[in-house]
């Protein structure tokens, strides 16, 4: 892993204070919510204790045949078209009839009552029969004991769907009460507006289908009384929170409040974030509700005092629930209900709490900002640090040039000092070795023709003496054999220098060659049949199978190359035998290459020592029988030219024992 990375991951590491600070914040809003559901539960139980001495007749309000509902309150008027969409209802809203399937809503603004009648979808056959009809009844509400509830009914005949007539008993349109039919998307409904003059508070719906009657429930629109309304305006609320008064089996008496309502909230953006609580707009789950069921009543009825906490309409809400129970001595006369929505978290309400998170997280984020640019620069100096190292090196490994002095005193700093130390000593000894050749070659030069002058005006000295002097002949003959042996070892000392100064002005002038883009298949062909001539004992023949060998070359040293190579084979094959000259391309990493290979008959290579023999200096040839000293310096010179052209030099033993094989490649691109 780079050091880029492990910072970054320690800067990342970080991040974990955040995500500790976020769990806390999470865990204190969720604290502060179960807090506000004690406060709502101890709220109701006072409340409810301090209406038990004058507890009213509300629980005598509706009678056990009566269906008590209060009516959704309507801010804009509905369109009549037989659509509920702008009704904004509930499932508690709805009121079912005899059969499932049917259902209806009541709501109200200030001038009319609405009723929508939803049923099964009708047979275009019994729409023409005429066999569906809606009946609505109201009834007077308030009668003497010994008299009858006076009724009122309205008779709905549909025909086709759209605007409807309404009729009464004796068949007398009623005008002023209009509606919509609509029979499509699998049910019927019936939209209806009805003056509040003509709307009576007790009715019920009948639906007659082909002589069978569905009927709802005898409904009773609650309305808060006066003693009722007194009380519930004597009790103060906060926004955002809703008060409902209960009869005993939970109708609604009274409602105060609005949970829409809620104390506007400066958003903090950060901590919105963080706590993943996001305003959000509140919804009233049981608005227009006029009975609350019994499942939230039974645990506050038998303990006196129930909360609880439950999801709201979105993720982002949580609904607040506390229910007291009114007692009038061993009987229940009531409940009262507080009802919460917090519609997003407490925690967004506190702006010590957002100020303080906002500086925290500051320099949080700060820091990690500052760490992350250390880290930057740091591998950035480090990167720079590699590259000017890399800049100073030649492919070959030759140092050429030093670094630049660094002006930064840290620990990087110092480590670019030391380098640049190191390279300018590797550079002296790099200038040493390639001055140590010509050097030798020229101390060696002047005291090696001394000695063979020496030798050559000794020699006919010798061979005077040994003609005037028979007697001495072994004498003299032993002499002059010590002779041409110090000859000899001078001639092979000299043909080494001469040699040792080749292969440095080789490897100094090959890094000046140029290259250009040549055919290699036509180099060698114009090539090969010269160096043929150069060695007549043996046959040299060239072959390649490749139409398209071009490739960005130095042609004085691909056939110095071929030389070494030629003459390579030439020592280790026998006379009159063929040695191979090949072209062809080969695949390396994905880059195509130019391989010119020799092949030459004659005893395989030591595999252990084949991989030494391209070094300077290293030759395994047998020297007894050579005239002239072997420097191992032809292989290395191939080695050299290789790598100048972007390939490698290598060198194998054929099938069977059949030869050996030796190669350098050319990249091609």
């Amino acid at each position: 892993m780079k050091l880029k990375s492990k910072l970054l991951l320690a800067a990342v590491l970080l991040l974990l204070f955040p995500v500790a600070t976020v769990k806390f914040l999470r865990s204190l809003d969720t604290w502060l919510v179960d807090r506000d559901r004690v406060y709502l539960q101890q709220r109701a139980q006072n409340l409810a204790a301090g209406l038990s001495p004058f507890v009213l007749s509300w629980s005598k309000t509706t009678s056990l045949k009566e269906y008590p509902l209060f009516p959704l309150r309507m801010v804009n008027e509905p369109i009549l078209d037989g659509f509920n969409d702008e009704w904004n209802a509930s499932t508690v809203n709805w009121v079912n009839f005899s059969s499932a399937e049917e259902r209806l809503l009541v709501s109200k603004n200030s001038h009319y009552y609405f009723i929508f009648i939803q049923s099964p979808l009708v047979l275009e056959k019994n729409i023409k029969k005429r066999k569906i009809k809606y009946l609505l009844t109201f009834y007077q509400a308030e009668q003497a004991d010994n008299q009858q509830p006076q009724s009122l009914t309205f008779q709905i005949r549909p025909e086709a769907q759209g605007k409807i007539q309404v009729y009464d008993s004796h068949r007398k349109w009623i005008s002023r009460i209009q509606g919509y039919w609509r029979n499509q998307l699998n049910h019927a409904s019936l939209e209806l507006r009805i003056p509040k003059d003509i709307f009576l508070p007790e009715f019920k719906v009948t639906l007659v289908k082909k002589n069978k009657k569905f009927s709802s429930p005898l409904i009773r629109i609650m309305q808060t009384g006066a003693s009722q309304q007194q009380l519930l305006q004597n009790i103060s609320l906060a926004k955002g929170e809703k008060l409902w008064l209960l009869g005993r089996d939970g109708e609604v008496l009274g409602v105060k409040g609005d949970l829409t309502q809620q104390q506007k909230i400066k958003t903090n953006t950060l901590l919105s974030w963080l706590i993943g609580s996001v305003p959000t707009d509140v919804k009233d789950p049981w608005s227009g509700s006029s009975k609350i069921s019994r499942q939230w009543l039974s645990k506050a009825a038998a303990e006196g005092v129930n909360s609880r906490i439950e999801p709201g309409a979105n993720p982002n809400q949580k609904r607040i629930i506390a229910v007291a129970r009114i007692s009038q001595g061993n009987d229940i006369a009531g409940y009262i209900l507080f009802e919460k929505v917090s519609g997003s978290s407490l925690l967004l309400s506190q702006p010590q709490v957002g100020r303080l998170i906002n500086i925290t997280l500051g320099i949080m984020i700060l820091t990690i900002f500052s760490l992350i640019l250390f880290s930057g620069r740091l591998a950035w100096r480090i990167e720079r640090l590699k590259k000017q190292f890399s800049a100073s090196l030649d492919r070959h490994g030759r140092v050429q040039k030093v670094l630049s002095e660094s002006k930064d005193k840290d620990e990087i700093g110092q480590l670019s000092s030391e380098i640049k130390k190191i390279l300018e000593r590797q550079k002296n000894y790099q200038d040493y070795q390639e001055r140590l050749a010509s050097r030798l070659s020229h101390e060696l030069r002047t005291p090696m023709a001394v000695v063979r002058g020496a030798l050559d005006n000794l020699h006919p000295l010798i061979t005077q003496q040994k003609t005037k002097d028979n007697n001495a002949a072994g004498t003299h003959t032993e002499t002059i054999e010590l002779m041409a042996r110090a000859t000899l070892g001078i001639e092979r000392m000299s043909s080494l220098v001469r040699r040792m100064r080749e292969a440095a002005r080789l490897e100094q002038t090959i890094n000046k060659m140029e290259k250009e883009v040549l055919d290699v298949d036509e180099l060698l062909q114009q090539t090969v049949p010269g160096l043929n001539d150069a060695w007549e004992g043996w046959h040299i023949h060239y072959h390649t199978e490749i139409k398209q060998a071009t490739a960005a070359v130095a042609a004085e040293l691909v056939i110095q190359a071929l030389e070494k190579l030629l003459s390579n084979a030439v020592d280790f094959s026998p006379e009159n035998s063929e040695i191979k000259v090949i072209l062809e391309t080969e695949m390396l990493q994905a880059r195509e290459y130019l391989l010119i290979s020799v092949i030459n008959p004659g005893s395989e290579i030591d595999e252990n020592e084949a991989q030494h023999l391209f070094e300077n200096m290293v030759s395994i040839r047998e020297k007894e029988n050579k005239r002239e000293p072997h420097l191992g310096l032809g292989l290395h010179i191939v080695h050299l030219v290789a790598k100048f052209h972007g390939g490698i030099a290598r060198i194998s033993n054929l099938p069977n024992g059949q030869g050996v094989r030796v190669s350098f490649s050319i990249r091609m691109k």
